[in-house]
């Protein structure tokens, strides 16, 4: 009896997220935030220093250029509105100092001619369904776009020695990835940005720091500080590597904070001056043991205090503003970018049209 009382309270609960989850939908979630403006004493973004940008040139003078015909082709799918494309190609890590297989998956948009692009960055784990979902409605609505794919397991000391060494070497991978989509002439490398949530907004913040061909970019549930936050996480992946850190090391949590610190120059937190605020969206989680908010408003400061919207909600129970974000992340970038949402529509009527005459002739 108390088993099949337990059934029913879990399947009580389920419709009542369900519910819950489908009310957010509908009102599209704005009423459940509070919103932040840019704030109006900022003065601009510090000029990036010769030394920084040294650090992070991942260019051999002797490679020739990867472009976007000499990558291998994968995969290719056909949708209504877009094509999407898995690739890969190799090029060399001079900071892990070893060649790489460099994968991605591309959306080129049909509802523009030489549309702009963004690169949306992996979270931690997963098999990128959240990170391709997003990918596909960027594209539905006449953005293109690319997810760079993970080199294993992003926080493992066996992938990458340090902290800084990661940060250096994803960010290289993404941009090459840059470098080869933008070699096909495809896209407005004037118009080009950047999306991330968790790891994905944490690694963003160095990219773009760095990297500005990406100017407008959204950062959602992000943290400066890295080994602060990694030692305070919830998360079980994070933890486990803690645990295997220690062991690796053979070191106690505060000798391997220390260690994660040592010569870590990389920090989102140290690189977010370089940022200009006036072009950086943030969403943070008002109750996140995932990342720390703690660590996103430390971050938002370091920023300049760019826009902001605080979710009532952990880091994963923000999945029931998932509608929202898409929302967010279409508007913003269709804003930013100029995007002429009418001539989009157009297309896509078009574009159905075309589709229901080739059905009738067959």
């Amino acid at each position: 009896m108390l088993e099949v009382e337990m059934q029913r309270i879990i399947m009580t609960l389920k419709k009542l997220i369900i519910g819950i989850t489908a009310v957010f939908s509908l009102t599209g979630c704005s009423i459940f935030t509070k919103s932040y403006d840019q704030d109006r004493n900022y003065s601009g973004p510090q000029s990036l220093p010769a030394e920084i940008a040294q650090r992070f040139d991942y260019r051999n003078n002797n490679e020739t250029e990867t472009r976007l015909a000499d990558t291998i082709l994968l995969e290719r799918q056909n949708s209504l509105y877009f094509t999407h494309e898995t690739r890969s190609f190799d090029a060399y890590d001079c900071f892990l100092d070893r060649a790489n297989t460099i994968s991605f998956d591309y959306y080129q948009t049909k509802l523009a001619e030489h549309p702009p692009l963004v690169i949306v960055l992996p979270i931690l784990g997963g098999d990128y369904t959240i990170e391709r979902a997003m990918c596909e409605v960027l594209a539905n609505n006449g953005i293109s776009s690319a997810l760079v794919h993970r080199q294993n397991r992003m926080l493992d000391v066996r992938t990458y020695p340090s902290l800084e060494t990661m940060i250096l070497s994803v960010t290289a991978e993404r941009r090459r990835t840059l470098d080869v989509i933008a070699s096909s002439g495809e896209v407005d490398t004037e118009r080009m940005g950047s999306f991330g949530i968790s790891m994905g907004a944490i690694t963003a913040v160095p990219l773009i720091a760095v990297e500005h061909r990406l100017k407008y970019n959204i950062l959602g549930l992000a943290g400066g500080d890295i080994p602060a936050i990694i030692m305070d996480s919830s998360e079980d992946s994070v933890e486990k590597f803690v645990n295997d850190a220690m062991n690796f090391y053979g070191v106690d949590r505060r000798q391997l904070l220390e260690r994660l610190r040592r010569d870590f120059n990389s920090d989102p937190a140290n690189l977010a001056p370089y940022v200009d605020a006036r072009n950086v969206h943030v969403f943070l989680a008002c109750f996140d043991w995932v990342v720390p908010t703690q660590y996103g408003l430390l971050l938002r400061e370091k920023l300049g205090r760019p826009e902001l919207d605080m979710l009532p909600t952990g880091h994963y129970t923000s999945f029931l503003f998932y509608f929202w974000i898409k929302s967010l992340a279409v508007d913003f970038f269709q804003e930013k970018f100029g995007v002429d949402v009418e001539a989009v529509e157009r297309a896509k009527i078009r574009i159905v049209r075309q589709a229901q005459l080739r059905r009738r002739r067959t």
